[in-house]
């Protein structure tokens, strides 16, 4: 996909976050209804076994779920993650994790959203899907 650097730009001052700078990830690509995430694979970032700890996939597909979310929020609105679902198809080895999410159906107050997990060489390593609720900035979540 071809993005939009301004809305690029706009995102990655919104959503910058002290968590995004200490884990080495960040928002590389964005466009209407669509962002980018690529993470920096490190060794602290692995599980017992030697390889990317799957919480890692599962923050970075959320994070960029919502950052696709972002591009189309009005000034007032904001969003919060209602439920994920990951699927790991491999392994992912260094040194980075790739995550292109969508925005796929824009409901009144729920969202819907899809994310592709790629490793350095281009190939899908997971996929995923969010629905998000999506609030007045002053409104405070349900439980």
């Amino acid at each position: 996909m071809i993005g939009d650097p301004a809305l690029l730009a706009r995102l990655q001052q919104k959503m910058t976050v002290q968590l995004f700078h200490d884990l080495d990830f960040a928002l590389t690509d964005a466009g209407e209804g669509w962002a980018e995430i690529t993470l920096q694979i490190s060794p602290a970032l692995y599980n017992p076994n030697g390889v990317l700890h799957g919480g890692m996939w599962t923050m970075i597909a959320d994070s960029a779920m919502a950052a696709a979310i972002h591009t189309r929020l009005l000034p007032d609105e904001r969003s919060a993650t209602m439920q994920l679902d990951l699927r790991w198809l491999r392994p992912v080895p260094p040194p980075t994790l790739r995550v292109v999410a969508k925005v796929l159906r824009r409901g009144r107050r729920a969202w819907h959203t899809a994310a592709e997990l790629f490793d350095a060489d281009g190939r899908l390593v997971g996929v995923a899907s969010g629905m998000f609720a999506v609030l007045d900035a002053g409104e405070a979540p349900r439980e």
